[in-house]
């Protein structure tokens, strides 16, 4: 499999080496394909930022203006069509969306400490997990696809 992994790196890239992600990011060459989504709205301007993770067969989008399922064209799910549309999911709210071990995760930016696990199918909340750890609301999250881990300074 890393054998594999390396592999599909190279094609990627274009080159046999590849770099240290953490140090330089992603290059713009890596990119395989892009869509365009129409996210509803209701108008309003609002804050810019979405915070977005995919469990192989959707994204999941989350921005003012609530929670998005979006097909990413893999899984037989449609590219770039909108399933499902929740605008009572956090509205006017940004924070951190992430997949790991088959959920999906929302955290409120902010002071709050607590991490939501949204239901795949209706977008609705199933479990709510109070994090008591130092740092909570000053850290970063991630996801690594099985686990969730936090970065604190």
């Amino acid at each position: 499999l890393t054998y594999l992994q390396r592999s599909v790196h190279a094609v990627l890239l274009g080159k046999v080496t590849r770099p240290d992600w953490f140090s330089i990011g992603v290059p713009c060459t890596a990119c395989i394909d892009t869509f365009p989504v129409k996210m509803m709205s209701d108008g309003g301007t609002g804050d810019s930022r979405t915070a977005m993770t995919c469990d192989g067969h959707y994204l999941f989008l989350h921005n003012t203006h609530g929670m998005f399922k979006v097909g990413t064209g893999f899984g037989g799910t449609r590219k770039g069509h909108v399933y499902l549309h929740r605008p009572d999911c956090f509205p006017r709210q940004t924070g951190w969306l992430g997949f790991a071990n088959g959920d999906v995760y929302y955290r409120p930016e902010g002071t709050s400490r607590e991490l939501m696990m949204l239901d795949r199918e209706t977008l609705k909340i199933s479990e709510v997990h109070q994090t008591l750890g130092f740092g909570w609301t000053k850290g970063a999250p991630f996801s690594d696809g099985q686990y969730i881990g936090y970065i604190l300074p």
